[in-house]
């Protein structure tokens, strides 16, 4: 710890930025500096003798480089424990999901606590939520094959089913039940949706892939325009008159899940919205 001791807390900030943005400029960008300031600072520290990139220039660090990002993870929350303690305007609670769960599963929620908590939501929408530097958010909202650790919520879940459009299936056939998807395009997933079982279990009934997206809303989009047959969450695509459901057993549902990032669970605000959110899924029921 006496390397540690030797940094100030902008020094550790600007090695936290470093690591959580993935770049320098990156980092540059998040702090409102120069690239060549933000190269300045981080050879400073290295002048210093303490060696902070295992290659000089990142982005694998050092076991030095790693204890001084966890002691900077914890000054971090420190400091934004100690200001929330201390009646400084809390910022908002920076929420990050897809474009389906912030639809489905956020957008309720974030009228009802802006009205009854200081500081509010920040929502922002993103296609590829694993990709995110833990530090861009304080709370994820997402599918997950298992249960995450406590304090995470459980909002919900989705109900997925297989569709296609009318002149699809007047050209093509209904699906046969013990064929699968032979002989039958095939909207499949990239990007995040690989990650998740149900899009295994699609890739399990065969047919001719024809397009691939990261978004649920690209593949019903697609497949209303008669591209092919696509799973989707029944909360989507029931009501849309420009499908229709393929009579093929469909995939479990899968559980949405409000997960807060480990270092950020236990600042005021965000332990209070999780609180607030357990409460109201309790009160609206399964």
């Amino acid at each position: 710890m006496g390397a540690v001791a030797t940094l100030g807390w902008d020094e550790l900030r600007d090695l936290l930025a470093v690591v959580e943005a993935g770049s320098l400029s990156a980092a540059a960008r998040a702090l409102g500096v120069s690239q060549s300031t933000m190269s300045r600072r981080m050879a400073a520290i290295e002048a210093r003798g303490l060696a902070l990139f295992a290659d000089g220039a990142g982005p694998e660090l050092t076991p030095l480089g790693r204890e001084l990002v966890a002691t900077a993870v914890e000054m971090r929350a420190a400091f934004s424990r100690a200001e929330e303690a201390l009646g400084a305007a809390p910022p908002p609670v920076h929420v990050a999901a897809c474009e389906v769960t912030a639809r489905l599963f956020v957008a309720d929620l974030i009228p009802d606590w802006s009205r009854e908590a200081a500081g509010g939501v920040d929502l922002a929408v993103h296609d590829d939520l694993f990709a995110l530097k833990p530090g861009s958010f304080d709370v994820m909202v997402s599918p997950f094959d298992a249960p995450p650790p406590a304090p995470a919520v459980r909002l919900g879940a989705l109900d997925w089913a297989l569709f296609a459009a009318p002149d699809y299936l007047a050209a093509r056939g209904m699906p046969g039940a013990g064929r699968g998807l032979a002989g039958h395009r095939v909207i499949g997933a990239s990007g995040s949706l690989v990650r998740f079982g149900v899009y295994d279990w699609l890739a399990g009934l065969g047919g001719e892939t024809v397009l691939r997206a990261s978004s649920p809303l690209a593949h019903l989009e697609a497949c209303a325009r008669g591209q092919g047959i696509a799973l989707l969450p029944r909360q989507l695509a029931a009501d849309d008159p420009r499908l229709l459901e393929v009579a093929l057993a469909a995939p479990g549902p899968s559980e949405v899940w409000m997960v807060p990032v480990p270092d950020r669970a236990s600042l005021p605000r965000v332990a209070a919205f999780l609180r607030w959110v357990a409460r109201r899924v309790r009160r609206s029921g399964p």
